[in-house]
């Protein structure tokens, strides 16, 4: 991972609610996975649920390109 994606990597992990050196995407995955199910509108009628669902895919797609293009 360059030096310059590392805090955006950290920040986007950690709204996935792991630790900023995770680097496994299993486990990144699951964690996704899981948070899509408890955030998504058919789950939860939350009003801010949509919000939060999208925050979590932002920052899903940003450590997978991350990740891919580091080749980790």
């Amino acid at each position: 991972v360059q030096t310059c994606a590392l805090p955006i990597l950290a920040k986007n992990l950690k709204t996935l609610g792991l630790s900023a050196s995770t680097r496994n995407m299993k486990i990144i995955n699951t964690r996704y996975y899981e948070l899509v199910k408890m955030y998504h509108p058919d789950s939860n009628r939350d009003t801010s649920s949509q919000e939060k669902l999208a925050e979590i895919n932002k920052a899903y797609t940003e450590i997978k390109k991350i990740i891919s293009s580091s080749g980790y």
